[in-house]
């Protein structure tokens, strides 16, 4: 499978540009039409930042309003149908309104929308166009698409091209060559360390701090507070190679989800937007995007759940004979002595 994902900005100021790439020739305002064209992506997303919207009546009606001119500008372009649009928040004082926040929120809102679309079986090629990306957004988008598809990597097939053209100059450019600047195979990378305290998941931010004290209360922190150990313990097993730990701990997906959901949930529920102005209140913090990776960890392996020989060894086998790395490609789990 191909999966085509983009980095935008301000798409509605971009000039037509003949472009280059694989042998083929397209001109237009965006490197999208002939990227479909050459890579013949199953599927396409469009990540760019809320700071675009225009409509300032709620937070659904803003994003709403953006996505509404993304899909007519999609249309005007020939872009296929089976596009996505992710948008992702973003901060800045703008001619049309001004959004506070905190940046990193542009990274663990990706990684959880990223998480979705990503398929977890059979080989896969990613490909990903930063031409038109915005700085800092792109930088995290990026890193969020690689921490994903490390942990893809355990079991199946992963490649990784990223690209972006030539530099455009007003009045010069005529013409731009679009360019190969990454192109790897992904090497597995499993969810590591501890999951933080409490307070390490949901943040107050533009909020007085004795907040945290209600969020507390959040059901999500049921499940931190009592399954920490046993998550901790199941995601050492990965790193580790210890297959009966593995098997035991095994978690189950359904919960984390839960949390997740919840924690997005009431960071939405934070957000202020009011006549030109949105005010993100709360920020994630690292344990949210431990969460988001951890349930992805889960379904990518899930496979295994019941199906692993649980007699092969015991959990208290040193490590030391064992590589730590899952290297199945297969039905069966394999791990490297």
């Amino acid at each position: 499978m191909k999966l085509l994902i983009a980095s935008w900005g301000d798409f509605e100021n971009w000039r037509e540009v003949k472009y280059h790439f694989g042998g083929e020739v397209s001109v237009g305002p965006s490197t999208l039409p002939i990227l479909q064209k050459a890579i013949k992506p199953d599927w396409t997303v469009i990540v760019l930042s809320e700071t675009l919207g225009k409509d300032f009546s709620s937070l659904e009606a803003l994003r709403e309003e953006l996505r509404s001119r993304v899909q007519e500008f999609l249309e005007r372009i020939g872009a296929g149908r089976e596009v996505d649009v992710l948008i992702v928040p973003g901060i800045g004082k703008f001619g049309h309104g001004t959004f506070e926040g905190s940046a990193m929120d542009v990274y663990y809102y990706a990684l959880h929308g990223l998480s979705q679309v990503i398929p977890l079986e059979g080989e896969l090629e990613v490909h990903f166009d930063i031409t038109h990306g915005l700085n800092y957004i792109t930088f995290l988008v990026h890193r969020a698409l690689r921490e994903l598809l490390g942990i893809r990597a355990l079991l199946s097939e992963t490649r990784f091209r990223a690209y972006n053209s030539d530099p455009f100059v007003p009045k010069l450019s005529s013409e731009l060559g679009i360019n190969v600047i990454e192109d790897i195979k992904v090497e597995p990378h499993p969810l590591t360390g501890r999951l933080p305290g409490l307070d390490g998941y949901i943040i107050p931010y533009l909020t007085e701090k004795k907040v945290l004290g209600e969020l507390k209360r959040l059901r999500a922190f049921e499940l931190i507070r009592s399954e920490k150990r046993k998550l901790e313990a199941w995601v050492g097993s990965v790193v580790l190679g210890l297959p009966l730990l593995f098997a035991e701990d095994f978690p189950e997906v359904e919960p984390i989800e839960g949390a997740v959901d919840e924690l997005m949930d009431t960071w939405e529920s934070h957000v202020e937007v009011s006549e030109k102005s949105v005010r993100r209140k709360l920020a994630f913090g690292e344990g949210f995007g431990a969460l988001v990776k951890l349930a992805f960890q889960v379904k990518a392996l899930g496979k295994f759940k019941l199906t692993l020989p649980r007699a092969s060894t015991t959990s208290t086998e040193s490590p030391g004979k064992s590589s730590g790395v899952l290297t199945g490609r297969g039905q069966t789990l394999s791990w490297e002595r």
